[in-house]
C-alpha cells in the first residue's frame, strides 16, 4: 500500500484500508474503486491522507500502535458522551463570554447527575488499557488515525490517553493504574463541554475573554468527574491538573512538580502535582505537537522532541520526557523521504517512501523507491538502509 495525500487521489485506484465517518461508521470499505464523483466527496470529509492499494507495494503495512478500529470506536463513545453530556446539563451555545462567570455555571451541580455515559466510558478505557498491555517492550508510538475538525478533540483525547498508557507501562503500572490513567486521559477535558461549542472548537486566535474562559475548564471537568460516582476520583484530578507546569506557571491553581519519576509516594503536599497528571501533560503536549488541529501544521518528530526537551524541567516533568522519548518514531511507515547521497548517482533526488522502520537504528530504516529526481514513477526497489551505509535521507513532504 501507499499513502497517498487528496491531491494524487485518481479514479481506478483501490482503497487499502477503510475511511470512516466523523462518527466512527465505515463510509468506505477496504477494496473500494475510487471514482471522480467519490474523490470530491471526500474532498468534503476534511480527510487529507489515504491508503491505497498499488502493485509493487503490497510489503508495505501500515504500523500501528493499537487497531485503528479501536481507536476509532474510542473517538465515537467519547463523541456520544458529548452529546449527551451536554443535553443532559442544559448546555447552552449562546453564552455571552464576555460576561462569563464560571462560579454561576458550577452553581447547579445538580444538572451533572447521570450526565456521563460512565459505564460505556469505563468500558473502552479496560479495552483500550487491556489491548496496550499485548504489546512487548519495546515498542514506538505509531498513531494512523485521521483527524478532523469535526473528530478533533475526541480523537485527541484517544490518542494522548494511548500515549499515557505507553509511559505508565514504561514505569511499570499496574492494571488498575493503567485503566485510570487512561479513562483519566480520555477524561481530561471534559470539562470544555460547559462551554459553547463554537469556542472550544474555533481555529481562530482566541479573544482574551474567550481564553479565559477556556482556561477555566480543568476547574469545570473536576467538578463534573467528582460528583459521578462510577469514575474514579483519581481522574477528577487529572482533569484538574493536566495544565499545570513543574515551575508552578500552570493553571488553575499554580501547582508544583519536582521532576521525580511518576512512582508510587506517599506526598503530602497538597501543592504538587499528581504523577498521573504529569504524565497526561506530556502526553496532551505530544499529540498537540504531531497531530495539532486540522488548521496547525504539524511537528516533525525531531522538532517535537526539541520542543518537549526544551519544556522539560520548567513545564513539563524531565523524568516523563525522558521516558517518552526512546517511543518516538522519528520515521512512520508511509512517510515520504529524499534520498541525498546514494552509491548510484541517480538515485541522488528520487523520492521513497518508509516501508519498515528499524526499532534499533530508527535513522537507518527500509524504504521503497517511488519517484526517480524528475517525479517520473520508477521501479520500486527495497533499500534496506541498516546495511546500505550508503544511502542516505531527509524528510520529504507529500503533495498536499
Amino acid at each position: 500500500m501507499i499513502e497517498l495525500s487528496m491531491k494524487e487521489l485518481r479514479p481506478g485506484q483501490t482503497l487499502g484500508r477503510a475511511i470512516y465517518r466523523p462518527s466512527g461508521e465505515v463510509l468506505l470499505s477496504k477494496g473500494f474503486t475510487l471514482t471522480h464523483e467519490v474523490i470530491n466527496r471526500l474532498q468534503e470529509i476534511g480527510q487529507s491522507r489515504y491508503w491505497i492499494q498499488e502493485a509493487g507495494l503490497e510489503h508495505i503495512t501500515p504500523e500501528e500502535i493499537l487497531p485503528e478500529f479501536l481507536l476509532f470506536q474510542a473517538s465515537e463513545e467519547l463523541r456520544i458522551n458529548a452529546e449527551h453530556f451536554r443535553k443532559k446539563a442544559k448546555v447552552q451555545d449562546n453564552i455571552n463570554i464576555a460576561n462569563f462567570d464560571p462560579k454561576a455555571m458550577l452553581k447547579d451541580t445538580a444538572r451533572f447527575t447521570d450526565s456521563l455515559l460512565s459505564s460505556r466510558i469505563l468500558k473502552v478505557a479496560r479495552t483500550i488499557s487491556k489491548e496496550f498491555r499485548k504489546n512487548k517492550l519495546p515498542f514506538l508510538l505509531h498513531f494512523t488515525s485521521v483527524r478532523t475538525q469535526a473528530n478533533y478533540m475526541f480523537q485527541h483525547a484517544v490518542d494522548a490517553a494511548v500515549v499515557a498508557a505507553a509511559i505508565g507501562r514504561t514505569f511499570q503500572f499496574e492494571e488498575e493504574e493503567l485503566e485510570h490513567l487512561v479513562l483519566g486521559t480520555m477524561l481530561m477535558d471534559i470539562g470544555t463541554l460547559l462551554l459553547p461549542w463554537s469556542l472550544v472548537i474555533k481555529p481562530d486566535r482566541l479573544t482574551f475573554a474567550e481564553f479565559c474562559a477556556l482556561k477555566e475548564h480543568p476547574t469545570f471537568g473536576f467538578e463534573i468527574l467528582r460528583l459521578d460516582p462510577l469514575i474514579p476520583l483519581i481522574c477528577a484530578h487529572i482533569a484538574f491538573q493536566h495544565h499545570e507546569r513543574m515551575d508552578g506557571g500552570g493553571y488553575p491553581r499554580r501547582l508544583i512538580g519536582y521532576n521525580n519519576p511518576p512512582l508510587k509516594q506517599e506526598i503530602n503536599d497538597k501543592r504538587s502535582i499528581h504523577r498521573f497528571a504529569e504524565i497526561v501533560a506530556v502526553a496532551d503536549e505530544y499529540m498537540s505537537l504531531v497531530q495539532p488541529r486540522p488548521f496547525a501544521p504539524p511537528k516533525s518528530p525531531v522538532e517535537s522532541i526539541k520542543f518537549l526537551l526544551k519544556a522539560s524541567g520548567n513545564h513539563l516533568n524531565s523524568a516523563v520526557v525522558d521516558a517518552l522519548i526512546p517511543m518516538i518514531p522519528i520515521y512512520s511507515v508511509g512517510s515520504r523521504v529524499l534520498i541525498i547521497a546514494a552509491h548510484q548517482e541517480k538515485m541522488i533526488g528520487a523520492t521513497a517512501v518508509i516501508s519498515k522502520t528499524n526499532i534499533d537504528r530508527q535513522d537507518r530504516p527500509e524504504i521503497t523507491l517511488l519517484y526517480d529526481s524528475e517525479g517520473n514513477w520508477i521501479e520500486h526497489e527495497i533499500i534496506a538502509m541498516e546495511t546500505n551505509s550508503q544511502v542516505m535521507i531527509q524528510q520529504a513532504s507529500m503533495a498536499n
